[in-house]
C-alpha cells in the first residue's frame, strides 16, 4: 500500500446565504476556495466549490 499519496493539510474560505422563504423551509447557497493546500504526495489540487441544498423540516 503506498501511503505517501494520500492526506495533507487544506485551509478553506467560505461565504455562505441562508433564505428562509417560509416558517422551517430555507434555501442555501455556499462557495468555498482553498487558500492554502499542503497536500502528502501526488495528489490534484482543489478548486472551489458551490453547495445549494434546500431544506424542509417536518414538525
Amino acid at each position: 500500500m503506498q501511503t505517501a499519496n494520500y492526506g495533507g493539510k487544506i485551509t478553506e474560505a467560505s461565504v455562505g446565504v441562508n433564505y428562509m422563504y417560509a416558517p422551517a423551509r430555507n434555501i442555501s447557497i455556499e462557495i468555498t476556495k482553498p487558500i492554502s493546500q499542503d497536500r502528502n504526495g501526488i495528489q490534484a489540487d482543489k478548486d472551489s466549490s458551490i453547495a445549494i441544498s434546500w431544506r424542509n423540516s417536518f414538525f
